[in-house]
């Protein structure tokens, strides 16, 4: 008995990989044009590796149109004192919508500008903001970690807000250097 255990085995296989065969062949899975490799000779993959598309360079399907959201207008951030903090500072950031595509939501990013013992910080960014929005507070708390998301005065910082759906390249940007703790930023990039 113990010596046909490998010939059933065998056997078992074989079948499976002929009734797979037997599928594929039925049952076609590749997209038009791509060759896809070889799981069994013969036989092809429907895709080349996991994670696979095909790069189509004709236009977008026209049932699933993407209409990227337009520029927010105006940006201004006013620093205000950060409750709870005795040093650091926080943005009240500010815009108009687009007049184009409205903004499903925006992404909101804080980056120092200067590169000093004082004022380096990692960026600090908050996302999923409504769309209705028209301005948000960052960073929101204090942090009890030096170098972290953190505004403090007599730094410049870049304030960029991205609209969604996002193009991959237009933001609204603002550069802002803060003397004091009252000072308002209102240049516009």
């Amino acid at each position: 008995m113990c010596a046909r255990v490998p010939v059933l085995r065998v056997f078992v296989l074989s079948g499976i990989a002929t009734w797979c065969l037997a599928l594929q062949d039925a049952f076609p899975t590749r997209a038009p044009g791509n060759t896809g490799l070889r799981i069994i000779p013969g036989h092809t993959h429907p895709y080349p590796y996991p994670g696979y598309y095909e790069d189509d360079p004709g236009p977008p399907d026209p049932l699933y149109p993407v209409l990227h959201a337009g520029l927010p207008r105006e940006l201004a951030a006013e620093p205000r004192p950060l409750p709870a903090s005795d040093h650091e500072l926080m943005f009240n950031v500010s815009w108009l919508p687009s007049s184009g595509p409205p903004a499903r939501d925006y992404s909101l990013e804080v980056h120092s500008d200067t590169d000093t013992v004082d004022c380096r910080m990692t960026m600090c960014y908050e996302y999923n903001i409504p769309g209705s929005a028209t301005w948000w507070s960052i960073p929101a708390h204090a942090s009890p970690v030096t170098e972290t998301c953190a505004v403090r005065p007599g730094c410049a910082y870049r304030v960029r807000l991205v609209a969604h759906p996002w193009d991959g390249h237009t933001a609204a940007t603002l550069r802002t250097q803060l003397a004091g703790v009252r000072q308002r930023a209102v240049k516009q990039i």
